[in-house]
């Protein structure tokens, strides 16, 4: 896989512009791009909670605190299909407001490939 970067910034007036990171993953045998990071596991569920514990970690949240009071609007942890390889694990990129005020910032989550052992999918390389 490669993964790329896209970065904007736009200021249209206001308290502060608004800055937007989109990442991309794409095959680099096929060409094409992978769409959701569903495709890259074996068992989707497990990854989440994996997710979401590595999230309210790095967040210094309890396991039973409320996830909304300060992140995910709905109240339920997802992952975005906003996501990268990187050389230390794969890395879901959530942009300021996504889930949370913009004070939050952008947050980053990265899943070590460790971690997420055998639930990768290896890529086709027949």
């Amino acid at each position: 896989y490669v993964s790329v970067k896209d970065r904007a910034y736009y200021f249209t007036g206001g308290a502060h512009g608004f800055r937007v990171t989109v990442y991309t993953l794409v095959d680099n045998k096929s060409g094409q791009p992978v769409e959701t990071w569903h495709q890259l596991f074996t068992d989707t569920n497990a990854v989440l909670k994996i997710a979401e514990n590595a999230f309210r970690k790095t967040k210094g949240m309890s396991d039973n605190e409320n996830i909304s009071k300060t992140w995910f609007w709905n109240g339920k942890f997802y992952l975005p299909d906003n996501f990268a390889y990187t050389e230390k694990g794969i890395l879901f990129f959530y942009n300021v407001y996504e889930i949370a005020p913009y004070e939050q910032g952008e947050t980053e989550l990265l899943l070590d490939y460790e971690t997420l052992g055998k639930l990768l999918i290896k890529p086709n390389r027949n």
